[in-house]
């Protein structure tokens, strides 16, 4: 389920807006990037107080992505700044891969304008209705096979790798169908040349190779990672 346009979300937004969003100064961005195809990324951080250097007691960030000089694109990251990667997709086309929010991920098509929002439901609730959820850092496209290999982890654990399949952009996969290489059963695993004996956790990703994926300590073929992760959707 996603918490991304809730009416529950829609009050988060809102109370977002009022507390940190309205005090950005937009007159100058922390940073200016020019991306491929005429494309400039402008980004603005706001940070109320501080309990320590390097936590602050609330802030967020607003990125505008500029076009010949107009607004293409604006997001939000709330709590946090923003990490962002630019795929050269298999269909020919690029996508802007976002983060809004420290759990979540967001999905912007460079030729249609159109973008996609996904905050996992579970993480954005409180008590007894939260779950933890895997916290996007660094991604791995493989144009090959279209699948999507995501560095990052738990709150407060050590690295692990998703894998989920990405041969649609535009359609959110949702956090129940991303396959968590941590919990691969042995019986698929391979270790590595260098290192013969594999570890389930942490895990780090190395590369995308013709028929397999090569992680810290163990690889795994592609076509065992498709059959798990139709394993995810059952």
């Amino acid at each position: 389920m996603n918490y991304y346009g809730s009416e529950q979300f829609k009050k988060f937004d809102e109370e977002e807006n009022e507390a940190v969003f309205s005090h950005i100064d937009f007159s100058m961005p922390y940073e200016n990037k020019r991306l491929d195809g005429g494309y400039v990324l402008q980004r603005y951080y706001y940070a109320k107080e501080s309990r320590n250097p390097f936590i602050a007691q609330r802030d967020g960030e607003v990125c505008r992505l500029y076009k010949d000089s107009e607004l293409a694109f604006e997001w939000k990251c709330y709590g946090e700044r923003s990490n962002f990667d630019i795929i050269d997709h298999s269909n020919g086309k690029k996508y802007l891969v976002f983060k809004e929010a420290l759990y979540g991920y967001g999905v912007f098509d460079f030729e249609t304008g159109e973008a996609v929002h996904y905050l996992p439901w579970e993480s954005y609730q409180s008590g007894d209705d939260f779950n933890e959820t895997f916290i996007w850092v660094k991604l791995h496209y493989d144009k090959s096979s279209d699948l999507l290999a995501v560095v990052g982890c738990y709150w407060a654990a050590p690295y692990s790798v998703i894998v989920l399949d990405f041969s649609d952009p535009m359609k959110i996969v949702e956090q129940d169908r991303w396959l968590d290489l941590s919990e691969v059963g042995e019986e698929y695993l391979k270790p590595v040349e260098e290192n013969k004996s594999y570890v389930c956790y942490p895990i780090d990703f190395v590369s995308w190779e013709k028929d397999r994926i090569v992680c810290s300590s163990f690889e795994i073929e592609k076509n065992k990672l498709f059959d798990l992760i139709k394993k995810e959707k059952q």
